[in-house]
């Protein structure tokens, strides 16, 4: 019998035990029986074709890569390829699809460790594009509740702007946090509040639903780094310091002074994943996640 992890031990426990039984292992890599030399990933159902040569070997005794896929009998829980076992696989030549949680999707492009497709810039900028949206009608709501005169002052604001810009007058003011409107502390009060509710928002959607609206209707889903497999929220740490990392960004808008340093700080968070191999923004790499696709 085949020494495939959690395997029973005896031909006749593999009647009993089916798909689903709470006897299957954990996902998680485990030695390839195919190839003692290897792991290969288990997906808490049956075996994936991803394999990696266990940590704990050097570069020199690396196997050489295989040259074709490995035959259906040579898996584990096959006992012939005319009888599979409860864990067999099953494949044939064509390209082994992967689980998500959405559905199955076909490999390309940057993965988790685990093998799930990384989201790609356009779709996460998407999906920032929504939840600012979102977040624009609460904005919109919270200056009614402050009253009219935030609002005055951020008119005034944008006369001003207008004036200076169609004048080529470079003396425009930054924000209607200059002390000329009236407005200096309503202004930042008004938009601490801002910031704190977009903080509370992401970090809720985050430790139970694993993304934002926005991440939802575009098929992606935040995870720990290397888990793309993982099916639940996350960690309240880890969504707690993830969102930090793009509070702090946003804390230098408040500030007219700081306002350049707030932009840069921004704008150099979201162009990261563009240049980082495993596809994290600066906040990702502080909080150890990445954004994964969950759409074939």
């Amino acid at each position: 019998m085949s020494d495939y992890p959690g395997g029973p031990q005896r031909r006749d426990d593999e009647s009993r035990l089916q798909p689903g039984d709470p006897q299957l292992p954990p996902m998680g890599w485990y030695p390839d029986p195919a190839d003692a030399r290897l792991e290969r990933y288990w997906d808490g159902q049956r075996w994936t074709r991803n394999t990696r040569v266990p940590p704990s070997r050097t570069a020199a005794d690396r196997p050489p890569a295989a040259a074709g896929p490995m035959a259906p009998g040579g898996y584990p829980g096959t006992d012939s390829l005319e009888r599979p076992g409860r864990y067999a696989a099953g494949f044939d030549a064509r390209p082994m699809p992967y689980r998500t949680q959405a559905g199955f999707a076909t490999g390309g492009g940057p993965t988790t460790d685990d093998g799930v497709r990384l989201a790609g810039w356009w779709s996460r900028l998407a999906a920032l594009i929504v939840d600012y949206l979102l977040l624009t009608v609460v904005q919109v709501f919270a200056l009614m509740l402050f009253g009219q005169r935030l609002v005055a002052g951020i008119e005034a604001w944008e006369a001003d702007v207008l004036t200076a810009v169609s004048a080529g007058n470079t003396d425009i003011p930054l924000s209607p946090a200059d002390p000329r409107y009236g407005i200096t502390t309503l202004w930042i009060v008004y938009n601490v509040a801002l910031l704190v509710a977009q903080f509370c928002y992401a970090t809720l959607m985050m430790r139970f639903k694993a993304a934002t609206i926005g991440q939802l209707l575009m098929g992606l889903r935040v995870v720990r780094a290397g888990h793309g497999r993982e099916r639940f929220g996350l960690r309240w740490s880890t969504s707690l310091l993830r969102n930090a990392g793009w509070l702090f960004c946003q804390v230098f808008s408040l500030f007219s002074q700081l306002s350049t340093l707030g932009f840069v700080l921004t704008a150099a968070n979201g162009l990261w994943p563009l240049f980082n191999p495993r596809r994290q923004a600066l906040h990702d790499l502080l909080a150890r996640t990445q954004v994964i696709s969950v759409r074939p």
